[in-house]
């Protein structure tokens, strides 16, 4: 199981453990270093807190980023090493990937793909799409830092442009708004989102807070979908 999900398997059902048996109260419980909480805020459920990924720093010799670069794998948490592409010891041919105005060197982590849900890294055969054998989708994993509440009543808020995951969840609040697009009801038809007190027909918007900073749209009902305007204001 990859590291970056924080827990293993057994350790998992370890921990799911100590959450069927937590008291009321704050509680917390270290093993191999996840945490798992439960303060008076959370009405009596049990969330998880993981650590960030340790990685080793690696770095490109000075003076020598034009021909020495940081190599990657799919299946890798972290950046794998430093390939000098003058290694006189293991000379190689290696592959060249072209993309979006930049070449990339074979093993090479390729930028600008994680908008799109992918981790690309530079192989043999590399024909300029990310649909190849050279990517491998991200998936998004909130389970671990949400209680079921949360993901059960709140709405996932993405960025601007960013078409892989939520970076946070937004729950109702008496700040929300609606802006009515539709003159008609469409709960008849089965296009109505429900958030909260809040009913809302197709096409419909919610406006959290007062900012302007984050929208949300009843566009595939039932459930609303939320965008984080790219603006420094809204950072």
């Amino acid at each position: 199981m990859d590291g970056a999900r924080c827990v293993s398997a057994v350790s998992l059902l370890l921990l799911l453990v100590v959450v069927v048996t937590a008291t009321a109260g704050e509680y917390c419980v270290m093993f191999d270093e996840i945490v798992v909480y439960q303060d008076k805020n959370s009405q009596g459920e049990a969330a998880f807190r993981c650590p960030l990924t340790d990685c080793v720093v690696y770095a490109v010799p000075r003076d020598q980023e034009d021909i020495c670069y940081v190599t990657d794998a799919l299946d890798a948490c972290c950046p794998t090493g430093v390939r000098c592409v003058n290694d006189v010891e293991n000379p190689r041919d290696l592959a060249e990937c072209p993309y979006k105005e930049k070449t990339y060197r074979e093993d090479q982590r390729i930028d600008g793909t994680y908008f799109e849900c992918k981790k690309c890294v530079c192989k043999e055969g590399f024909d300029g799409t990310l649909d190849g054998p050279w990517c491998k989708r991200q998936t998004c994993e909130y389970s671990l830092a949400h209680t079921a509440s949360e993901l059960r009543g709140c709405a996932p808020v993405f960025r601007e442009g960013d078409n892989c995951c939520a970076f946070r969840f937004h729950c109702p609040s008496a700040d929300d708004s609606v802006v009515r697009h539709s003159e008609t009801t469409t709960e008849d038809e089965g296009g109505q989102c429900s958030f909260g007190d809040h009913r809302l027909n197709t096409c419909d918007e919610l406006l959290v807070g007062t900012n302007g900073c984050v929208k949300c749209r009843c566009d595939v009902p039932p459930f609303i979908t939320c965008t984080h305007r790219a603006d420094p204001a809204c950072e």
